[in-house]
């Protein structure tokens, strides 16, 4: 659930490498973005069709496979609702059934670029400060994932990992590239 940039094509969707259910983003958010951009060839059909991104994907072991709509910067801001509500009714699903379950949640924070809702702005006491607020919306996400385990009374039945996919991007400080690190991710 969540964010999945391992490819864009049906055959690398995680429904088809032995996952149940998915529904998110297929690519890193600044590539959701492109549409939007003053400079998008917006009269070339050819272009559009070609390279603009999916949207946000919902499909399952069965090989169904919806596209959602786009995952434009406005749906940005609230994406994060849709997938860790779908994770949490898989997990309900799955403990109702009484069966064991993996799941995997990516959820869009904290990937550049930061769209946080209005309600969200300000929360972190730090004007302006997208990144901080975004953080405790993503705290607020984990949390209701913990609380859905606690609710369903298998937390202690259950291992929780959390880490994270990427270092930081140092072009884009200080949204998501707070850093201890000596470079960032492609510096090999």
């Amino acid at each position: 659930f969540g964010k999945n940039h391992l490819g864009d094509r049906d055959e690398y969707l995680p429904t088809n490498h032995g996952f149940d259910e998915f529904l998110g983003n297929l690519y890193h958010l600044n590539a959701e973005e492109e549409p939007e951009r003053a400079n998008w060839p917006k009269d070339n059909p050819e272009f559009t069709k070609a390279f603009t991104p999916r949207g946000v994907i919902h499909s399952f072991a069965d090989g169904k496979i919806e596209d959602t709509g786009a995952l434009n910067t406005k749906r940005m801001e609230t994406i994060d609702d849709e997938t860790t509500a779908a994770a949490q009714a898989f997990i309900e699903k799955q403990a109702k059934a009484d069966k064991p379950f993996f799941v995997w949640m990516n959820t869009t924070r904290m990937h550049l670029f930061t769209h946080v809702r209005d309600s969200m702005k300000g929360q972190s006491g730090m004007a302006g400060n997208d990144y901080a607020d975004g953080m405790i919306e993503h705290d607020g996400d984990v949390g209701k994932l913990l609380k859905t385990l606690d609710d369903l009374k298998i937390a202690d039945n259950t291992i929780v990992v959390y880490t994270t996919d990427n270092g930081p991007n140092q072009f884009s400080w200080p949204d998501a590239a707070t850093t201890p690190f000596r470079n960032e991710k492609n510096s090999n």
